[in-house]
């Protein structure tokens, strides 16, 4: 297979570090081309504006270099789901191939080599809608590769313009759905009502939308066996973690795509995740 090469998209809010730090990881792993979305400040007092001035500002840190900087910002704080899916619709406009890294989301090297299999690897497989960079499920014989999964995890992520707007759509359908009792199915209510809720707002959050999209389709994320993305999230800043949560901060390994074969569903990981995650 040939190597494919993307672009990275950073949805940025307040952790100037982080951003900086995710900007010199793609740089040192060969991406050219990085674009950085921020979304206004909740609050417009001193520390937040320049925050969000910093941010903005990184690029021409590296204005030396032969990387292609691109910027989307906004006027009004639009809130973590809502930037998300926004920011997506920007840079796929103009890209085809693209990581997608929220800033507290560190990757390791292997994950930009991850990624540009999944895209070598998605032209064979028309229901794998995107790859994730995190694993949380035990890996008990300390192989490499990939297996196929109904649980997107989004703590880095990668996929294409055509499979985004399968995405866009599924996630802002999913919460119209509604459960029939008298077909109980607690996993499938748990999702969809998960998805009810974020669209009618009470919760902030766009993942479990696309988890219960993915769920109920024919539709699978590609996964790798061991973590790939670490997530540092339990600052000041954090909406929906903190310093117990339990999946922060995991060690990543390595990737290597040992054969040829496609992936296949790996039933003990879709079960950890089930009743674990």
């Amino acid at each position: 297979m040939t190597e494919i090469l993307p672009s990275v998209l950073i949805i940025g809010y307040q952790r100037v570090q982080n951003v900086e730090r995710i900007v010199k990881i793609c740089i040192a792993e060969g991406i050219r081309s990085i674009y950085i979305s921020v979304d206004f400040p909740k609050n417009k007092d001193k520390i937040s504006l320049e925050n969000y001035s910093a941010i903005l500002g990184i690029g021409a840190k590296f204005q030396n270099s032969s990387i292609t900087f691109k910027y989307n910002t906004y006027s009004k704080n639009l809130g973590c789901a809502t930037h998300v899916i926004s920011a997506c619709d920007w840079v796929f406009e103009l890209e085809t191939n693209v990581i997608i890294l929220e800033d507290d989301c560190l990757p390791s090297k292997y994950f930009f080599k991850y990624c540009s299999y999944y895209f070598q690897l998605e032209r064979q497989m028309e229901n794998l809608i995107l790859a994730s960079g995190s694993q949380f499920a035990p890996n008990p014989d300390n192989s490499s590769g990939t297996t196929l999964s109904k649980y997107a995890l989004i703590w880095g992520w990668a996929t294409t313009r055509q499979h985004w707007e399968k995405i866009k759509r599924g996630v802002c359908d999913s919460g119209n759905r509604k459960w029939n009792l008298w077909e109980f199915d607690q996993e499938k209510i748990y999702w969809q009502e998960g998805a009810r809720r974020a669209k009618m707002g009470f919760v902030d959050v766009w993942d479990t939308s696309l988890v219960n999209f993915i769920w109920q389709s024919e539709y699978y994320s590609l996964a790798p066996k061991n973590n790939l993305v670490s997530n540092v999230g339990d600052d000041q800043l954090a909406t929906h973690t903190s310093s117990d949560f339990t999946w922060l901060r995991k060690e990543t390994g390595e990737f290597c795509q040992v054969d040829e074969s496609l992936p296949v569903l790996n039933l003990k990981s879709e079960a950890f995740l089930k009743n674990e995650f």
